[in-house]
């Protein structure tokens, strides 16, 4: 049996094991859903960063009241007709529509545009911006101005704070072994079941089978080196790499040991997360 590892599935798993005891011919194997136990590892390191409530304000400002528009102008006008056709020409993916994994795209978004600019154009954008709808609130908008009022003064604060910026990046980067675990899954669930049969009647291994004999090593060593190579790491500058998240600290080294070890943290407690879900023996 299959199942998403939901709160409701505790007290049925536990009674089909108690009827299937009665025959002792049967056998019940229980199975998480591969997929969905990546999107919990994620949506647990999301309640520990505590930054999607940033995510979801700046997202919300961009997609609603006819910002999009304006927004892609200030880029135009700040930096340059090709970098906003690059960045500006979409709308944000909206950061915890569906699955917790979701959340990794919102935060590549706001990556590729950098801080710098998502900063200026913000501030170009909805400081002033704001004031004048301040004036034009009505009593009929149902608190939609307010509550967009409050998401433009937090938004733009958040903008500006160093520590959601290291705290953003860290845990994307932080996540990448888990993403490419869902990735690869993805891959393997969009196979045809025609072409599943014809492989399996090949020999060729089961995504289960991959998954245990291959694919695992895979993700962990990708673990152990962002944790254990920490140095060669964290220098190399590849894009969106662990460079990413320094890039915030400035010069302040008080600030940048602390976001090491936020990293480090995110990393340890999600590789803790994934091998016991699905490491062998990891639970001993």
């Amino acid at each position: 049996m299959g199942t998403d590892a939901g709160g409701d599935q505790s007290g049925c798993r536990n009674s089909l094991f108690r009827d299937v005891a009665l025959f002792p011919l049967v056998i019940l194997v229980w199975m998480f859903c591969l997929s969905h136990q990546a999107h919990l590892i994620v949506g647990r390191s999301l309640r520990r960063a505590g930054h999607q409530p940033a995510l979801a304000k700046r997202t919300n400002l961009w997609r609603v009241g006819g910002a999009a528009a304006k927004i892609f102008r200030a880029w135009k006008i700040l930096f340059s007709e090709a970098r906003a056709k690059q960045v500006a020409s979409r709308l944000p993916p909206r950061p915890l529509t569906g699955r917790w994994g979701y959340v990794d795209g919102n935060e590549l978004h706001w990556m590729v545009c950098t801080r710098e600019e998502v900063t200026a154009v913000y501030d170009e954008v909805f400081d002033g911006d704001d004031a004048k709808k301040k004036k034009r609130r009505t009593t009929d908008d149902n608190g939609f101005a307010e509550m967009h009022s409050r998401w433009v003064t937090e938004g733009l604060a958040d903008n500006h704070d160093d520590e959601h910026w290291i705290t953003m990046s860290a845990a994307h980067v932080a996540r990448r072994s888990v993403m490419h675990f869902s990735n690869w899954l993805q891959q393997q669930q969009i196979k045809k079941i025609k072409e599943k049969l014809v492989a399996c009647q090949k020999g060729e291994r089961s995504i289960i089978q991959q998954l245990v004999y291959v694919k695992i090593g895979t993700f962990v060593h990708e673990f152990n080196v962002q944790i254990f190579d920490s140095e060669r790491y964290w220098q190399k500058a590849k894009p969106f790499g662990w460079a990413q998240v320094w890039q915030h600290c400035g010069s302040d080294p008080s600030k940048l040991a602390s976001a090491r070890a936020l990293a480090v943290l995110f990393t340890l407690e999600m590789f803790c997360d994934f091998s016991m879900r699905f490491v062998p023996g990891s639970r001993d």
